[in-house]
């Protein structure tokens, strides 16, 4: 199985991003999201929630490809 086999097929019509008013205008002006690193974050929990999160949703994608 490769990787982009486990992107969602119909991805959210809605996209929930927290940020600031600078960021939102960013945002809006540019178009564009960016990334940052982790070491930016001001809760480097959010990194393990997140990873964590992502293992789950993986290990429970490949089980259903392996069944079914």
């Amino acid at each position: 199985m490769k990787l982009e086999d486990l992107k969602p097929q119909n991805p959210p019509q809605i996209l929930y991003h927290y940020t600031s008013q600078e960021g939102l205008m960013g945002i809006i002006t540019e178009r564009c999201i960016w990334a940052s690193k982790i070491h930016y974050l001001n809760d480097s929990e959010e990194f393990s929630i997140a990873l964590d999160l992502a293992g789950r949703e993986l290990k429970k994608r490949l089980e259903a490809e392996r069944e079914g």
